[in-house]
């Protein structure tokens, strides 16, 4: 057991840019990831990173999908974080869609009937029947095109709902025994 960290697990520092005169990771920052972790933040939770250095817990934050504002006076600082997000964010920002999972899909509701020709343009998109099919299908049609669900499949959790499990437990998303989600297809034209 290390008495410096509380026993967490050293950060992986190879990873991380810090620039000279950032603040490196440190016991202190080990100290602030292991509370993190207990704490067991996730998607949607509001977390502000005062004085980010080299952003090491933002990024550890955004991880699970939280909310991040990460800021510090120095901007050797604010960009040594923000390559430190881009190198851990990208892969965990592309499968982030809000507390609810619908911030994407809200949007594309909104904006996808001026994408589509009449009579020549088709919206087909995978959606999980975790962020409630029926809201798109509703939206779509309000917005003036013809939605219906064109195919369905039962699948086996893959790794981002894998790792969110608790917290899709905590909020009653899924049956405490749940493993599978419901995939559908939304197709969408303008009539």
């Amino acid at each position: 057991m290390d008495g410096e960290t509380g026993g967490t697990r050293p950060f992986p520092q190879p990873f991380l840019v810090t620039l000279p005169g950032v603040y490196p990771p440190q016991s202190d920052t080990r100290l602030l990831l292991a509370a993190l972790e207990r704490e067991r933040v996730g998607p949607g939770t509001a977390v502000p990173d005062v004085g980010t250095g080299s952003g090491a817990p933002a990024v550890r934050a955004a991880q699970p999908g939280c909310e991040v504002a990460a800021v510090d006076v120095a901007l050797r600082a604010v960009i040594a974080a923000r390559l430190d997000a881009m190198l851990r964010r990208g892969g965990s920002r592309a499968w982030n869609a809000g507390s609810d999972g619908r911030a994407v899909v809200d949007r594309l509701c909104t904006a996808v009937p001026s994408m589509l020709r009449r009579g020549g343009g088709v919206l087909l998109l995978v959606h999980s029947g975790l962020c409630d099919a029926d809201v798109t299908l509703d939206r779509l049609r309000r917005a003036g095109l013809n939605a219906a669900v064109s195919s369905r499949a039962r699948i086996p959790f893959g790794p981002v709902l894998l790792s969110r499990l608790r917290w899709l437990r905590e909020r009653r998303l899924i049956r405490t025994d749940g493993t599978n989600e419901e995939l559908v297809v939304i197709r969408a034209e303008r009539p």
